[in-house]
């Protein structure tokens, strides 16, 4: 499991930094930016300032304009945000990008598939899931344990 690390002094700027290190990708790389589409990447990030981070830099016109802008507002986090998940990347090694893109979300579509069968757990525990609750559990705990659906 990945710690939540400080990127600046006070804990309000704790960030995940698997979710930093795809903001990171979403900057550094011109090809990961235009594959995205917004809709499937920010659910996968659960902290909405790093999902307003990924949403400024997939929408940024220019990525110099969207930087300048964030120093105008005397905003550093977003940068110490990238800064930290550059240092991430660099775990995963290896020169090709759309590789690291690939575990990046496969590392957060998992998180968010234990975030709603821990969801869903604590529903039916309460008597309050619905059938369709039921369904998407065991759906997700057969791809949490690696089966497929036949």
């Amino acid at each position: 499991k990945e710690k939540r690390e400080e990127v600046g002094t006070s804990g309000d700027d704790e960030v995940d930094p698997v979710e930093a290190a795809v903001c990171t990708m979403l900057w550094q790389d011109p090809q990961v930016r235009a594959a995205v589409d917004e809709q499937s990447i920010l659910p996968l990030l659960s902290d909405p300032r790093l999902q307003t981070i990924a949403f400024a830099i997939v929408g940024a016109s220019s990525l110099g304009q969207l930087e300048a802008h964030w120093l105008n507002l005397g905003d550093s986090f977003p940068m110490k945000v990238l800064s930290q998940g550059g240092s991430w990347c660099e775990r995963l090694g290896g020169d090709d990008p759309s590789a690291r893109w690939a575990v990046l979300q496969d590392i957060l579509s998992k998180r968010r598939a234990r975030r709603s069968y821990e969801d869903i757990k604590e529903r039916l525990s309460r008597g309050e899931a619905s059938r369709e609750d039921l369904v998407q559990f065991r759906h997700i705990a057969r791809s949490l344990k690696g089966e497929t659906d036949s």
